[in-house]
């Protein structure tokens, strides 16, 4: 009888995730790739529209800076 006990087992894996690494994306390799194309268009969608909420919150904050520091500019000319 054979001691099946102590053999490691295993099998072969298959890896069924595509990574997208920035510096891919100017590879020509995924040019006629429809799958990657609509990956790649999403990817630039999503980080466009967060750098335009980022630019929106930083104007946002800008104003408001500019508004407080103005408030209290007028606050030290009237005290004098």
């Amino acid at each position: 009888a054979h001691n099946n006990k102590n053999k490691p087992y295993s099998t072969q894996h298959t890896q069924t995730t595509r990574l997208l690494c920035e510096c891919d994306l100017y590879m020509p390799n995924y040019d006629n790739d429809p799958q990657m194309k609509k990956v790649m268009q999403q990817f630039d969608d999503r980080a466009s529209q967060r750098l335009r909420e980022y630019d929106e919150r930083l104007q946002e904050k800008r104003k408001k800076c500019k508004e407080r520091c103005d408030k209290e500019i007028q606050k030290i000319i009237l005290k004098d």
